[in-house]
């Protein structure tokens, strides 16, 4: 019995290994094209933006407050 447990341990302990070794080559792979592009600058340089900084605001949910708060539904009669 201890030898079915010991085994079932080290068979979990070696597939975690194995997915966080899959995980971190995904991750690798997926960042060729930015280490390509910005060099390893990427990770030195705290004022990165390869994108327009867009403005967030609240448009979207004030347009549903104000159409829930004018339906019938909140209305009293």
């Amino acid at each position: 019995m201890d030898a079915i447990v010991h085994a079932a341990a080290t068979g979990s302990g070696c597939v975690i290994l194995l997915m966080m070794a899959s995980l971190l080559a995904v991750l690798l792979f997926a960042a060729v094209p930015s280490m390509k592009t910005f060099g390893m600058k990427f990770f030195a340089e705290s004022t990165w933006r390869p994108n327009a900084l867009e403005k967030v605001g609240i448009s979207s949910a004030d347009f549903f407050c104000r159409r829930w708060s004018s339906s019938s539904l909140w209305r009293r009669s």
